[in-house]
């Protein structure tokens, strides 16, 4: 009899396996380019406006509905120049400068991409068409204005690029911390918004998006680095432990007496236990499955619950 569970033992320790997953999923992130075009220079400021709304030119029969050539404008701004040339709601926009037009968009990417001038419209009304010269608005944009780049992993915090001036040296390119977010580990190392950090490991560093390149390229997450700030007037180095997410048991086998598995998923943790796993059966099986639980004994008995379905009650 001690031989037998001598042998089970030795058989259990054997197949015993643990393996350990961060106990926080941490999303991928692709990291920006040193330089970032936020918008098309050649485009930007450039968009005109009709002051006209046009939809599809659809038959009005209910027994032969088909679409037709042109498009139908459907609003006209008060007081603009698509009013001022005459144009009607109604009206059937057929060509603009020669180019067939068939569908909003046609009209849209005129709109996007051509300068102010003046362009003919040929247009239809009733039975009869006509030409007319329309004068576009241009639409002033707004250029994209770059706020920060931000690291959303290893230090949950924001920087920008400055140039530093410090007694007695040259200048020196700094990243600048604008904002923390939650669970940032700056605080603990006395570090705040408007301290500048200079150098990583050392190395001094040449933007704020190089410091967060090499933040999460060539450190891991929980690792410990060096970095060289400047903060109230005064240079120092100190020591900052990177976003940890922890360690928590993903597999756990002892075979045959108990196998875990657990997954970490962004809708939760999927989790899936077998006591006494013989091959075949297993005296007692538990899963967890996007909230679903079952439970199973020796695969005669089998309990299972789980969210229901959502149903729109009527009021």
């Amino acid at each position: 009899m001690k031989t037998r569970l001598y042998s089970i033992i030795c058989i259990a320790v054997v197949n015993s396996c643990v393996n350990y997953e961060p106990r926080v999923l941490s999303p991928d992130i692709t990291l920006s380019d040193e330089e970032v075009i936020l918008f098309n220079p050649k485009i930007a400021n450039q968009n005109i406006d009709f002051g006209l709304d046009v939809g599809t030119n659809e038959s009005e029969s209910l027994f032969n509905l088909e679409t037709l050539p042109g498009v139908k404008v459907r609003t006209i701004e008060n007081g603009s120049n698509a009013e001022k040339s005459g144009i009607r709601v109604g009206d059937i926009l057929l060509k603009i400068d020669q180019i067939d037009i068939n569908t909003p968009d046609s009209v849209r990417t005129i709109e996007k991409f051509s300068g102010p001038k003046e362009f003919i419209f040929r247009l239809q009304r009733d039975s009869t068409v006509f030409e007319t010269t329309v004068i576009a608005n241009l639409i002033e944009t707004a250029t994209p204005i770059e706020l920060y780049r931000v690291d959303p992993i290893a230090t949950r915090a924001a920087y920008t690029s400055h140039l530093l001036s410090i007694e007695n040296q040259s200048n020196i390119v700094a990243a600048r911390i604008e904002e923390l977010f939650e669970k940032t580990t700056l605080p603990s190392a006395g570090l705040n918004v408007g301290d500048m950090i200079l150098a990583l490991e050392g190395v001094p560093i040449n933007s704020a998006q190089d410091l967060v390149t090499r933040l999460n390229r060539e450190h891991t997450l929980g690792s410990e680095v060096t970095i060289d700030v400047y903060s109230d007037g005064e240079l120092k180095s100190v020591k900052l432990e990177l976003f940890n997410p922890g360690r928590r048991i993903s597999r756990l086998k002892l075979a045959p007496l108990i196998s875990y598995e657990s997954d970490l998923t962004q809708r939760g943790i999927d989790t899936r236990l077998k006591l006494f796993n013989f091959w075949f059966v297993s005296a007692y099986q538990y899963s967890n499955i996007g909230g679903e639980k079952r439970h199973s004994i020796l695969g005669l008995l089998e309990i299972a619950s789980d969210l229901g379905e959502l149903a729109e009650e009527n009021q």
